[in-house]
């Protein structure tokens, strides 16, 4: 694959991901909170984390609710 059909691809990537609808203010807390503990799993351990983003979810769901909710009441949530 030439390069310039490499570019046309990934801006077909691009737009396809920007024509997407935006998710919740919840998501993008959960999304945060996973490249958090991502970040923190590297700087601990060296290596990334055996697990994906769906199974941190489900083990943590009501922690994580939890702590949106807090956020949400010290105003630090528009949502």
């Amino acid at each position: 694959m030439s390069s310039i059909e490499n570019a046309e691809e990934m801006a077909k990537i691009v737009d396809s991901g920007l024509n997407k609808k935006i998710g919740s203010d919840f998501r993008f807390f959960v999304n945060e909170l996973w490249m958090r503990h991502k970040d923190e799993l590297m700087q601990w351990e060296g290596k990334m984390p055996e697990y994906d983003a769906k199974y941190y979810f489900h083990k943590h769901r009501w922690m994580i609710r939890q702590w949106y909710r807090e956020d949400k009441a010290r105003g630090e949530r528009n949502d």
